[in-house]
């Protein structure tokens, strides 16, 4: 949402957004799809309203703003291979004299 403002000698009007998207997890974790929509009411758009002495004028500006998206990841590989170990050596009293 952003709220309507003033600009010099130009008054812009208040837009919003409104978006959303799903993920679903399949193959053992390993593919992930996912479905997005941007701007679901439409409601990214560009209105002001100027007014100086005896003119008045007035944008309205609307654009193709929603989009949808679908997206697939796969993770090739092993999936279950343990974390790294934080090991303690022999170098720790080095690092700390930096």
């Amino acid at each position: 949402y952003e709220s309507p403002s003033i600009n010099g000698l130009a008054k812009t009007l208040s837009s919003s957004e409104v978006d959303a998207g799903l993920n679903k997890t399949l193959l053992d974790k390993k593919m992930t799809i996912s479905f997005k929509v941007r701007d679901i009411f439409f409601g990214s758009r560009y209105r002001s309203i100027l007014q100086y002495n005896n003119v008045n004028t007035r944008w309205n500006n609307e654009y193709e703003s929603r989009r949808f998206t679908l997206g697939v990841t796969y993770n090739f590989g092993n999936t279950k291979l343990k974390a790294a170990r934080n090991r303690q050596t022999g170098s720790r009293d080095e690092e700390g004299r930096m």
